[in-house]
């Protein structure tokens, strides 16, 4: 016996998250030091398509070339080796997660 099942709005349709990788060699032809790289800087500059800013995009910096410049980043993702690799730390990683706690 087979019975039909109503369809189920927006079954399939999950949205997830779409990864745009950039180098620390584009970065350190396109920034100078101590500028701010944020998803915003990298699409004026013309290094990552607009649809980078969706909500459901993330950015991340991978370890292709050198960086030799200190930058500040917001809202960007780094590669374990690319934090690692960073000859000048960099200046404002993103904080590794921490638990949380409970609250008694």
């Amino acid at each position: 016996m087979y019975r039909r099942l109503p369809q189920r709005r927006g079954w399939g349709n999950n949205p997830t998250a779409h990864y745009f990788e950039i180098s620390f060699a584009k970065l350190d032809k396109a920034f100078k030091a101590g500028e701010l790289v944020s998803p915003q800087s990298l699409v004026k500059k013309k290094l990552l398509p607009r649809r980078a800013l969706a909500k459901t995009s993330r950015i991340k910096v991978l370890s292709l070339g050198k960086l030799s410049k200190s930058l500040k980043f917001e809202n960007i993702l780094f590669s374990a080796l690319a934090l690692k690799k960073a000859t000048p730390p960099v200046a404002s990683a993103p904080a590794a997660p921490t638990e949380k706690t409970k609250k008694a």
